[in-house]
This record gives structure tokens, sequence and C-alpha cells, in this order.
């Protein structure tokens, strides 16, 4: 199986928690239980429960090929919502996924060696994501 990738139907699961900041943040763990995704630091537990539900809602759109690629010369740019593939500066490939609004929503926990490994990792995002439950952790 390609690099991130994984079947079709499998769930991984959400898990958030209060930070030490007192803000709140999910990761979305794959069946394999890798880190596949996290979201940005949330003030309040219901932000950040809509924020994962934001995550199911738009995820999927990867297979409608909403994809910015950001590791071209030219960008073309696409309208919200999207995923934007791009390179950090250590030259991995890592994803973002942003809403209808542009607002940040995931993104990738580690970097790819390849842009397909990239691409592999945001459809299992949207696969993982669908039916993943969600479960609170406590510090």
């Amino acid at each position: 199986m390609a690099e991130g990738t994984t079947k079709r139907g499998q769930a991984g699961m959400f898990t958030y928690r209060k930070t030490d900041k007192g803000n709140f943040i999910f990761y979305l763990v794959a069946s394999n239980h890798e880190t596949l995704a996290y979201g940005e630091a949330y003030p309040y537990e219901s932000s950040c429960l809509a924020g994962i539900e934001s995550v199911r809602k738009f995820a999927p759109i990867v297979f409608d090929g909403k994809i910015e690629d950001q590791t071209k010369a030219k960008v073309e740019e696409i309208t919200h919502p999207k995923w934007e593939v791009y390179k950090d500066k250590s030259g991995k490939f890592r994803f973002r996924l942003k809403a209808n609004n542009g607002n940040l929503l995931a993104v990738s926990e580690s970097g790819y060696a390849s842009k397909q490994g990239c691409i592999n990792g945001m459809m299992s995002v949207a696969n993982q994501s669908k039916d993943a439950p969600v479960i609170k952790l406590e510090k």
C-alpha cells in the first residue's frame, strides 16, 4: 500500500484535549494509530467539536480534485473549501485543509517524502474521518 494510504471504509478516531493554556485541540488518529492531522487551538470545547465536524464535511473534497498545489512555480488558486499541498522548510510535503470561509481546519502531523504520499495522506484523512468516533482525553 502506498505511503499514507488506507483501505476505504477504515475508521480512525478523533481525540481532543484541553491544552495547558486552556484551549482545545483535536487530532485525527488513523486505524494504525498514527496521527494523520491536527486542528488549531480553539478557545472553547464546542468550537473544537465544530472543527471536527467541519473536517468530516470538507475532507472528502479531495476526491473532487479540490487541491491547490503550492509547490508549483505558478500556483493555480482554487476557491474554498480546499486542500493545499506545500513544502515545509525541510523540503517535505505537507497538507492543509481549509473550510469554505478560508479558516484552517487541519494540517498534516508530519511531512511526506513525496507529493503523492502527501495526497494519499489527504485521502486517508477523508476516509478515516467520516465515521471516526470522537474521544475526549483527560490530561
